[in-house]
């Protein structure tokens, strides 16, 4: 074969993969944040030099649960990219020597799409929390298998414009 339809194949066969990547990015860049405010806000009630109410114990404990598992999610989904990486290495590398890489691909790729789940699962279960909100006067209860505690100020709705509720 013509090594010019060869190279040609090869990119047709990696753009999947390669917007598969940019989506990625972006999902991590959403992860990224919410880690970034999520270690915001554990700062700000570390910073205070009274002692911590039962309200913002009980928060610095969800702030770590949600931090650990926005970790998992980033790591996972970080492995992912990886793979998908490596999918479109080996493509381009299976044109230039004559070897069958299409079982070391489908794995890898199977590898990459199964790491992006777990981890998008693992982002899924530290955003679960707080879709389970329910509001009572000046705080926010929040649904925590086996109990429920009170969350104070930080996460009460804030309106907006006098209509609608805002976090944060």
């Amino acid at each position: 074969m013509n090594p010019l339809i060869e190279v040609a194949s090869a990119i047709q066969l990696a753009v999947a993969p390669a917007f598969l990547l940019t989506g990625i990015g972006a999902i991590l860049s959403v992860m990224t944040n919410r880690l970034a405010r999520i270690i915001d806000r554990f700062r700000i009630l570390n910073e205070k030099n009274k002692k911590l109410s039962k309200d913002e114990q009980a928060e610095i404990t969800l702030l770590r649960l949600r931090a650990r598992w926005t970790h998992w999610a980033i790591a996972l989904t970080t492995l992912s990219a990886l793979l998908v990486c490596i999918v479109i290495a080996s493509i381009f590398i299976a044109t230039e020597v004559q070897f069958n890489f299409d079982q070391y691909i489908a794995f890898s790729f199977i590898g990459a799409t199964s790491a992006l789940i777990i981890g998008l699962i693992s982002f899924t279960r530290e955003v679960t929390p707080f879709s389970q909100t329910r509001y009572c006067g000046t705080s926010v209860r929040i649904s925590i298998s086996p109990r429920s505690f009170s969350i104070g100020s930080p996460f009460v709705p804030k309106p907006i414009n006098g209509h609608g509720l805002g976090f944060f």
